[in-house]
C-alpha cells in the first residue's frame, strides 16, 4: 500500500493528488478549493474499526467526527460501500 500521492495513488506517481471523476473535488469547502486539513493528497480514511452494517442497511452508531466535521455515513450503491460525502468528495469508512 502506498500513501497518498504515491504509486498508483489517486495522483498517480508521485504526483499531488487533485481529485478525479470518481472521487470529486473540494469546492466550497470552509478551507478553500485548496488541499484539505489533512494537507496535499488524497482525504484519509476515517478512523472507524467497528463493524458496519450490511450493504443497503441503516447506520445506527451517529455521526463520525472527521477533522472537526460531524458526517453520518450512508451507503453509496455507485461505490458499493459505507462513507460519507466530505464537500463533494466520498469517503470510504
Amino acid at each position: 500500500m502506498h500513501g497518498p500521492g504515491g504509486p498508483g495513488g489517486p495522483g498517480g506517481p508521485g504526483g499531488p493528488w487533485h481529485g478525479d471523476d470518481s472521487r470529486g473535488y473540494f469546492h466550497g469547502a470552509p478551507w478553500g478549493d485548496g488541499p484539505g486539513p489533512w494537507g496535499a493528497g488524497a482525504p484519509p480514511r476515517p478512523n472507524w474499526g467497528r463493524p458496519l452494517p450490511p450493504p443497503g442497511g441503516r447506520w445506527n452508531d451517529g455521526p463520525i467526527n472527521y477533522y472537526g466535521y460531524n458526517e453520518n455515513p450512508t451507503w453509496n450503491p455507485g461505490f458499493n460501500q459505507w462513507g460519507f460525502d466530505f464537500f463533494g468528495v466520498w469517503i470510504p469508512l
